[in-house]
């Protein structure tokens, strides 16, 4: 079961923290690291056209990659900033069936180490089926990027 936790910072500032059904790991294929810091937006859209189009406006949620590339169980989302993250998780925090993008911001990453990039930034799109969702299965998506390549794939 996933859970949402929601700490109020201020009368205008509440930050949550959604345990998640999906992970995330990003390595550094041409330098051999984890690739440590860089941004991903987690975003969502429940129409094949709009995935198909690229069209994720419907922003969830957040996080950084820590020192091994991950982002293993936590993914943070403002409510001040843009809007709830229960407008797309299920009443208990699972996920729903659709159609998520993982927005990765790949370029200051590089520009950190002094290197040139192809990438400013790269996506992952990717279903999740009602059966999916019904069997509360686990989704990892690796993420394998070089300044000048990357991959991706199903992990577990």
């Amino acid at each position: 079961m996933n859970i949402l936790n929601c700490y109020i910072l201020s009368s205008l500032f509440v930050s949550c923290v959604l345990s998640s059904w999906l992970t995330t790991h990003v390595l550094d294929t041409a330098n051999g690291v984890p690739a440590e810091g860089i941004r991903i937006e987690l975003r969502y859209t429940s129409k094949l056209k709009k995935a198909q189009q690229l069209s994720f406006k419907q922003f969830l949620a957040y996080g950084v990659t820590d020192s091994n590339g991950r982002i293993s169980g936590t993914w943070m989302k403002d409510e001040g900033n843009q809007g709830v993250v229960s407008d797309v998780v299920g009443d208990d925090g699972t996920e729903l069936a659709g159609y998520y993008q993982l927005k990765f911001y790949v370029r200051e990453y590089f520009d950190n180490l002094g290197q040139e990039s192809f990438w400013p930034i790269a996506t992952i799109e990717f279903e999740v089926t009602q059966a999916g969702v019904d069997n509360a299965e686990h989704f990892h998506v690796p993420y394998l990027l070089s300044n000048y390549g990357l991959t991706t794939y199903r992990g577990s």
